[in-house]
């Protein structure tokens, strides 16, 4: 497909260059001239777009633009232009994991385990969201600031939408199986239908290279592959990497079950099993011998923390990361409740304390000021700004603030956080919001409202508290 062809979309968005090419689309980049910033534009191979169809093209897209999820790349706009079928993507500043493994060969194993559960914590949200995603494997994950993401999610299977249903046999016109064979399940080789437990295949495919250097099985033709993913066991990953745990190349080994219903049930419960090596959950550091424990005001929790572990995980590795973390999410979706939990369990980190200020009573700016003064012990002094002041307190100093319940204020805190943070130091600032406060080097945590528990897992719940 040559640049020309995408000149019907010449009135939304300015094609730049092609910048990468699959088996399923080309992809370019693009300037979104509506919103002023960079995007992959995804155009679908001819023969791709003709076996899946524009209506059901459009359809399925619909339901993968709603997901939302830090370790997916969301989908911003979608269409078809004449023949052509795309959609449109966030332009990621990276590599992908695909180039990383050509470029060191085998990670890790640390980094193998912990992209693993980012990209599986990205599955279990698509799969309880009913997409099955079909073509897991490097070249679709994306590493930016140290986390996975998962792109393409523009082609999905509807889980429950079957494949007879909709009357189409899914292969290419030269009679491939759409996928990519390094990495596919069998029941996806033999043309069957897949569900989620076909995606936590591909990823222990995916998880095998990254600690093995090579996939579970090599052939020189994909015919070879498919047929090899139908009927031939992998070695195991240790006879090619012995320092991998035995913990872990038993959960490869059950993620590559050849039946469905030998693996794993879901990407969480895969994830877990990798979670005896590195936890990837904050482990409370203890007090110094002499007791003492950093200054703080974290307010108690009145409920147990439970449901969010790997979100935990996430923010924790995202807070080491940068000097600027947003929560963000619907009000009452546990934004409050997860910025508690991770300032408790990285206290220990901050010798000169963790400050939590709570600004949902606040309905003047200025007072934004004040509230965070109270709580760090500053003083107004006359003629001199309280930002300054501010500035000066933290200045070479080892804290966390936590301001909660921004949304309605979003300037002022913007304005405090950014003069705070140009103090230097090792300071650092935990926000939640119902949005972000668009300020250079924020980092954004989308927080989703955990799912409401059927009457019988509520007691299965209850039973465990």
């Amino acid at each position: 497909m040559t640049l020309p062809a995408l000149d019907l979309l010449s009135d939304r968005y300015r094609v730049e260059r092609e910048v990468g090419r699959g088996g399923m689309a080309t992809v370019y980049l693009a300037q979104d001239l509506k919103h002023h910033r960079q995007v992959a534009i995804k155009v679908m191979k001819t023969d791709v777009a003709a076996i899946v169809g524009p209506d059901r093209f459009l359809r399925e897209i619909e339901v993968a633009a709603r997901l939302n999820h830090p370790h997916i790349v969301p989908l911003f706009d979608s269409g078809a232009a004449g023949d052509l079928l795309f959609y449109v993507m966030p332009y990621v500043a990276g590599e992908s994991l695909r180039a990383r493994l050509e470029r060191e060969g085998r990670l890790p194993v640390e980094d193998a385990l912990r992209l693993t559960r980012d990209i599986a914590s990205a599955l279990g949200y698509a799969h309880q969201h009913g997409l099955v995603h079909r073509d897991i494997k490097p070249e679709n994950v994306l590493l930016a600031d140290g986390m996975a993401l998962v792109v393409d999610f523009g082609i999905v299977l509807l889980r429950g939408a079957g494949q007879e249903a909709d009357g189409i046999t899914l292969t290419t016109s030269a009679g491939a199986v759409l996928g990519t064979p390094q990495y596919m399940s069998p029941e996806q080789a033999s043309g069957r239908e897949v569900d989620g437990r076909s995606d936590i295949y591909s990823l222990a495919c995916v998880l095998y290279e990254m600690l093995a250097g090579q996939p579970p099985l090599v052939a020189t033709t994909a015919d070879a592959l498919l047929r090899m993913h139908v009927t031939l066991e992998p070695r195991p990953v240790t006879d090619l990497r012995p320092a991998v745990p035995a913990g872990v190349a038993r959960a490869i080994a059950r993620a590559l079950a050849k039946v469905p219903a030998d693996r794993f049930p879901t990407a969480a419960q895969f994830a877990e099993a990798l979670t005896a090596p590195t936890t990837g959950v904050p482990t409370p550091v203890p007090a110094p011998q002499d007791g003492r424990v950093p200054p703080n005001n974290i307010p108690r929790p009145r409920t147990r923390f439970v449901g969010r572990e790997q979100e935990l995980a996430d923010c924790v590795r995202l807070l080491a990361d940068t000097r600027l973390l947003t929560l963000t999410g619907v009000g009452g979706g546990g934004k409050t409740r997860l910025a508690l939990k991770l300032a408790e369990g990285v206290l220990p980190e901050y010798p000169d304390g963790v400050w939590f200020v709570d600004l949902a009573a606040l309905s003047d700016e200025d007072r934004v000021p004040k509230a965070v003064a109270a709580a760090l012990g500053v003083r107004e002094v006359a003629g001199k700004q309280l930002q300054e002041s501010l500035r000066e307190h933290v200045r070479d100093t080892r804290l966390l603030l936590v301001l909660d319940n921004c949304e309605h204020l979003l300037q002022a805190v913007a304005d405090l956080a950014d003069r705070l943070l140009e103090a230097g130091g090792a300071v650092r600032i935990l926000v939640t919001s119902r949005e972000g406060l668009g300020i250079q080097g924020e980092r954004l945590f989308p927080v989703r409202p955990l799912r409401v528990p059927t009457p019988a897992a509520a007691r299965d719940f209850q039973a465990v508290a």
